[in-house]
Protein backbone atom coordinates (compact mmCIF):
# COMPACT_ATOMS: atom_id res chain seq x y z
CA UNK A 1 0.00 0.00 0.00
CA UNK A 2 1.56 3.20 -0.78
CA UNK A 3 1.61 5.93 1.64
CA UNK A 4 -0.24 9.30 0.64
CA UNK A 5 0.61 13.17 1.52
CA UNK A 6 -2.74 14.91 2.39
CA UNK A 7 -3.23 18.65 1.74
CA UNK A 8 -6.17 20.95 2.91
CA UNK A 9 -5.95 23.91 0.89
CA UNK A 10 -7.78 27.02 1.94
CA UNK A 11 -9.85 28.89 -1.17
CA UNK A 12 -12.37 31.01 0.83
CA UNK A 13 -13.43 32.10 4.15
CA UNK A 14 -17.08 33.24 5.37
CA UNK A 15 -16.16 35.60 8.79
CA UNK A 16 -19.43 36.64 9.35
CA UNK A 17 -21.37 32.87 9.19
CA UNK A 18 -23.26 32.49 12.40
CA UNK A 19 -23.17 29.14 14.29
CA UNK A 20 -27.17 28.76 12.88
CA UNK A 21 -25.43 28.26 9.55
CA UNK A 22 -23.96 25.36 10.60
CA UNK A 23 -25.46 22.76 12.28
CA UNK A 24 -28.92 21.14 11.23
CA UNK A 25 -31.63 22.41 13.39
CA UNK A 26 -29.60 25.79 14.26
CA UNK A 27 -27.95 26.98 17.33
CA UNK A 28 -29.96 28.91 20.33
CA UNK A 29 -26.48 30.87 20.92
CA UNK A 30 -26.43 31.96 17.14
CA UNK A 31 -22.72 33.63 17.53
CA UNK A 32 -20.37 34.33 15.28
CA UNK A 33 -18.40 30.99 13.88
CA UNK A 34 -16.27 31.81 10.78
CA UNK A 35 -15.79 29.06 8.27
CA UNK A 36 -13.12 28.48 5.79
CA UNK A 37 -13.23 26.36 2.81
CA UNK A 38 -10.89 23.71 1.38
CA UNK A 39 -10.13 21.58 -1.68
CA UNK A 40 -8.30 18.52 -0.68
CA UNK A 41 -4.80 17.30 -2.00
CA UNK A 42 -3.61 13.85 -1.69
CA UNK A 43 -0.32 12.84 -3.59
CA UNK A 44 1.24 9.51 -3.33
CA UNK A 45 2.23 6.44 -5.29
CA UNK A 46 2.29 8.32 -8.65
CA UNK A 47 -0.74 9.79 -8.40
CA UNK A 48 -2.32 13.38 -7.42
CA UNK A 49 -5.76 13.41 -6.69
CA UNK A 50 -8.06 16.62 -5.61
CA UNK A 51 -10.83 16.32 -3.82
CA UNK A 52 -13.12 19.58 -4.50
CA UNK A 53 -16.77 19.68 -2.67
CA UNK A 54 -16.57 23.48 -3.03
CA UNK A 55 -18.06 26.14 -5.19
CA UNK A 56 -16.75 28.14 -7.86
CA UNK A 57 -16.30 32.27 -8.20
CA UNK A 58 -20.43 32.70 -9.59
CA UNK A 59 -22.08 30.53 -6.95
CA UNK A 60 -19.04 32.87 -3.78
CA UNK A 61 -20.80 36.07 -4.92
CA UNK A 62 -24.30 34.56 -4.63
CA UNK A 63 -23.23 33.30 -1.30
CA UNK A 64 -21.32 36.19 -0.27
CA UNK A 65 -18.18 34.65 -0.07
CA UNK A 66 -14.51 36.03 -0.73
CA UNK A 67 -12.70 33.40 -2.82
CA UNK A 68 -9.02 33.40 -1.49
CA UNK A 69 -7.25 31.66 -3.82
CA UNK A 70 -8.45 30.10 -7.21
CA UNK A 71 -8.97 26.16 -8.10
CA UNK A 72 -6.29 24.86 -10.67
CA UNK A 73 -9.01 24.47 -13.06
CA UNK A 74 -9.74 28.43 -12.59
CA UNK A 75 -6.45 29.23 -13.04
CA UNK A 76 -6.30 27.13 -16.15
CA UNK A 77 -9.62 28.61 -17.78
CA UNK A 78 -8.15 32.27 -16.97
CA UNK A 79 -4.84 31.78 -18.86
CA UNK A 80 -6.95 30.26 -21.52
CA UNK A 81 -8.91 33.19 -21.80
CA UNK A 82 -6.68 36.14 -21.25
CA UNK A 83 -4.25 34.19 -23.98
CA UNK A 84 -7.12 34.16 -27.02
CA UNK A 85 -7.19 37.39 -25.64
CA UNK A 86 -3.72 38.45 -26.91
CA UNK A 87 -2.98 39.09 -23.30
CA UNK A 88 0.27 37.98 -21.34
CA UNK A 89 -1.32 35.66 -18.34
CA UNK A 90 0.36 36.16 -14.98
CA UNK A 91 1.93 32.40 -14.28
CA UNK A 92 1.91 33.44 -10.26
CA UNK A 93 -1.60 35.21 -10.66
CA UNK A 94 -4.16 33.22 -8.08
Amino acid sequence: MSEYEILAIRYAHNAERRASENFMGGDVHNARMPMDFRVWVLRGGGRTIVVDTGFDAKMAQKRQRKITRRSPRAQSHRRRRLSRQGRDPDPHAL
